[in-house]
C-alpha cells in the first residue's frame, strides 16, 4: 500500500489505473550510506487493486 496524502504522492503514483492484475511488482530500498544500487525485498505479482481510496492498495501474490 502506498499512503502518501493526495498532494504529497509522488507523480508516478498519482493514476493507479496504471497498476492492473498481472503486473510483476518488486518492493526495493536504495543501499545508501555511500553504497552503490538497490536491495530487492521481495518479488510478486498484483492480484487485485482497490482505487476506491486516495492510496493504492494492491493484492499480490
Amino acid at each position: 500500500m502506498l499512503g502518501w496524502e493526495e498532494k504529497a504522492q509522488p507523480a508516478q503514483y498519482k493514476n493507479a489505473s496504471q497498476i492492473k492484475s498481472g503486473d510483476k511488482i518488486a518492493i526495493k530500498r536504495m543501499k545508501g550510506r555511500g553504497q552503490t544500487g538497490i536491495k530487492i525485498l521481495h518479488l510478486g505479482i498484483v492480484k487485485g487493486v482497490i482505487l476506491d481510496t486516495d492510496k493504492v492498495v494492491c493484492t499480490v501474490d
